[in-house]
């Protein structure tokens, strides 16, 4: 069993990693949470795939690596199927994790949306869908240093966030 420290940097590392290779930062991000907690369920991973670059790369939605780590906090502690008439205990856990990943982008870059965020990192927002403007993106180091930062340290902050929750449901048990 890895501990916290080695999840998180898993994560980051991952994270960093598939957003410079592979770019989508939603699938990447989900992907290096997986990674780190050693949990692979390619059908949730695939529903991952339009989460990039403020959603099928528009830019006008929600940050896909904040999307991504709310998403993790549904497949972990969310409500099933099964209980899908009730489970208010598992809705305001999951409502209280993305507050708390919210905060942390609130903190970090003063928004969850994809164009601010951009904004706060690469200095302005990029429309990718344009050539030229993806190409002005790349240069502006997206995927070098910028978004892959982002991506990395956005999964490490959600590993955080899972396995805190994990501890502490594990303490409050009877």
């Amino acid at each position: 069993m890895k501990d916290e420290k080695e999840s998180e940097t898993i994560a980051l590392d991952r994270g960093m990693h598939y957003e410079a290779v592979y770019h989508g930062c939603g699938q990447c991000t989900f992907a290096a949470i997986q990674d780190a907690l050693g949990r692979h369920d390619d059908e949730v991973f695939k529903s991952a795939c339009a989460l990039e670059a403020g959603i099928a790369r528009y830019g006008d939605g929600t940050c896909g690596a904040y999307l991504a780590s709310v998403m993790m906090f549904g497949v972990l502690f969310g409500r099933s199927r099964d209980n899908f008439s009730g489970g208010k205990e598992e809705i305001n856990r999951v409502r209280r994790l993305t507050g708390l990943m919210r905060e942390y982008f609130l903190a970090k870059y003063s928004s969850i949306d994809c164009k601010d965020v951009q904004t706060a990192i690469l200095g302005r927002s990029y429309y990718i869908w344009d050539e030229e403007e993806k190409k002005k993106f790349e240069e502006a180091g997206a995927h070098t240093t910028k978004c892959t930062s982002l991506v990395g340290e956005a999964a490490a902050y959600a590993v955080r966030i899972i396995l805190d929750e994990q501890k502490r449901l594990e303490t409050t048990k009877f």
